[in-house]
């Protein structure tokens, strides 16, 4: 089987008050819901399922079961679990190839098929919290966390029902965890491909700053920049996690640069940056 499946069960927080009562796929950009430009962009390879894994405010995803035909698979977990969790609540209802995408990531070029290899997709992207990898022979042979290459990894990857398999065998008995996908999927790097084409293109919307720039309707504010600073902190300063971060202030200098006092919680320290939004 053929199976895509969109990954939309988290709630997004770092959008700010955006996703208090909306769950971060549901967001419109332009006038079209994310996960609808999502499911209308790959919806031209013939998919034997589409499975949406829904978690927070997952009644607000029924009526795409009959706009679209998907099926929504739930992971009630969503708040104690990240992405390789809600790809195997998918793969074991649904054992097969499986396209993963998440809800998150508005693709606006994909090519022209879907590989029949476990691959991991790539693209030029200046967002603060994405990993980046080094390249050899269409192959991934490093991965950094805490450093930037050209190749920064997007949450979209296409695993073969072999791979699925060796993947729950190896981990689902540690039940509901944090595991990140990506980081999982790792584990297979001898066979772990890449691809980083100018086929792939799309806009990773992790935050207020990205959704700002494809719809500039949504306004950056010092209210609904906070998930974007924390992030940012983390990435820059190695503080692991975004509950090491205590935010204390952030004052905005002009449009595109804040000034943030924060305090680093694993060894008490406080300190003040600027953050100037056009780096990213």
């Amino acid at each position: 089987m053929k199976i895509l499946t969109i990954l939309a069960a988290g709630q997004g927080s770092r959008m700010g008050k955006l996703t208090k009562k909306t769950p971060k796929p549901l967001i419109k950009i332009n006038g079209k819901r994310m996960i609808e430009s999502i499911i209308e962009n790959l919806n031209n390879f013939n998919w034997d399922r589409i499975n949406v894994v829904v978690g927070y405010r997952f009644q607000e995803f029924e009526y795409l079961k009959e706009k679209y035909g998907v099926n929504l698979v739930r992971n009630d977990y969503y708040e104690i679990t990240s992405t390789y969790y809600s790809y195997m609540k998918s793969f074991i209802d649904y054992p097969g190839g499986h396209f993963i995408v998440n809800a998150d990531l508005v693709l606006s070029k994909i090519g022209e098929s879907i590989p029949n290899k476990t691959t991991v997709y790539s693209f030029l992207n200046k967002s603060p919290d994405n990993w980046t990898v080094e390249i050899n022979n269409d192959r991934v042979t490093k991965i950094y966390t805490d450093q930037k290459t050209e190749n920064q990894i997007v949450e979209a990857y296409f695993i073969e029902k072999e791979h699925g398999e060796i993947l729950q065998k190896r981990f689902y008995s540690e039940g509901p965890t944090k595991r990140n996908l990506f980081l999982t999927l790792s584990s297979l790097s001898d066979e772990l491909f890449i691809n980083s084409s100018s086929d792939f293109k799309g806009h990773d919307i992790d935050n207020i700053v990205d959704l700002n720039k494809l719809d500039p309707s949504y306004e950056i504010n010092e209210e609904n920049i906070e998930g974007f600073i924390k992030t940012f902190l983390v990435n820059n300063f190695n503080l692991i996690e975004t509950h090491n971060v205590q935010i204390n202030n952030i004052e905005k200098i002009n449009k595109n640069i804040y000034s943030v006092n924060f305090k680093n919680l694993i060894n008490n320290s406080e300190r003040k940056v600027e953050i100037n939004l056009n780096d990213y």
